[in-house]
């Protein structure tokens, strides 16, 4: 195991043995030990603020098309890009400044179980930190399966969204 995964692991105990600490001996489970209890599956219905496609997208439309158009006057004005240059790749920046929002970020329920499917470490398949978009905080994914596939497919789901209620259809790219 590396030294950084060690660490945050580590970080992660001593913050449950405080919460375990501050709780009566003997009320739960046997002899003040709290029983394991299975985490649910997130729901992988990525849009909306719920996780439920219909409701409203988390980052106002207002806010995401005056991004884009700062974004694309600063590239056309200050490297000299042609107009559909710079709406292409202003585009890139504003999807790229989405996927890093806090507000589309999930959370982890369970810091020993993977995100996506729920499933604690495995042997031969363990669990990996990927950055999340929240300071300080990670997001633990199976390193093997589709895991990381399926995260990344909700965050590109969840932007698409965002960009479709912001009038910003070009989702080609």
């Amino acid at each position: 195991m590396s030294r950084w995964l060690a660490l945050a692991r580590n970080g992660a105990a001593l913050e449950r043995r405080a919460q375990a600490a501050n709780r009566p001996i003997g009320t739960i489970g046997t002899n003040g030990t709290v029983p394991p209890t299975p985490s649910p599956a997130p729901d992988p219905t990525p849009i909306g603020t719920n996780g439920i496609n219909g409701t409203a997208v988390p980052i106002p439309p207002d806010q995401v098309r005056a991004l884009f158009a700062l974004t694309a006057s600063r590239l056309a004005e200050t490297d000299r890009q042609s107009p559909d240059t710079a709406h292409r790749t202003a585009l890139a920046v504003v999807r790229g400044h989405l996927l890093n929002d806090d507000r589309l970020a999930p959370d982890q329920p369970d810091p020993h179980r993977c995100l996506v499917c729920g499933l604690p470490e495995m042997a031969g398949n363990v669990l990996l930190s990927v950055l999340a978009a929240r300071a300080g905080e990670r997001h633990w994914l199976h390193h093997g399966g589709d895991c990381y596939v399926t995260h990344r497919r909700w965050q590109d789901d969840k932007v698409n969204a965002c960009l479709i209620e912001a009038g910003l259809t070009d989702l080609d790219m």
